[in-house]
């Protein structure tokens, strides 16, 4: 039943990022991102998005409310798998999964999209449909 819940407040978060400093490379600020949002730091993790994607942050962590403990303790491991980057390099799109169970349970596939914004890679996660 907690893997369960576990579960749905991962999806949560991620669906919720979906709706609506400074890393030498597109896969740190994803792998940073994502760190930070499963340990439930989110001032991090608004460090390393838009401006757009800091306000799902912000929704999130209203919505998680109580239940932030219980997350930030959820042992997780983020994998990437492929990075793409645009004709013009200024754009790079994440594919991960993250796994918890001491990285052996799939939890949730991660499609990030990554800009480069003032010479700063950051997570730009309020794409519609993405």
């Amino acid at each position: 039943m907690k893997h369960i819940k576990i579960q749905g407040i991962f999806g949560i978060l991620f669906l919720c990022l979906s709706m609506a400093a400074c890393t030498p490379k597109p896969e740190t600020t994803a792998r940073d991102f994502v760190n930070a949002m499963t340990r439930t730091d989110f001032d991090k993790a608004k460090e390393l998005c838009t401006i757009e994607t800091q306000h799902n942050i912000d929704f999130f962590a209203v919505l998680i409310g109580n239940q932030k403990e219980e997350v930030r303790n959820t042992p997780v491991k983020f994998e990437i798998d492929k990075s793409i980057s645009s004709v013009n390099n200024d754009t790079v799109q994440i594919i991960g999964r993250l796994y918890g169970e001491e990285g052996t349970k799939l939890l949730k596939k991660i499609d990030l999209q990554i800009i480069k914004h003032d010479n700063k890679w950051l997570v730009n996660y309020n794409k519609q449909g993405y």
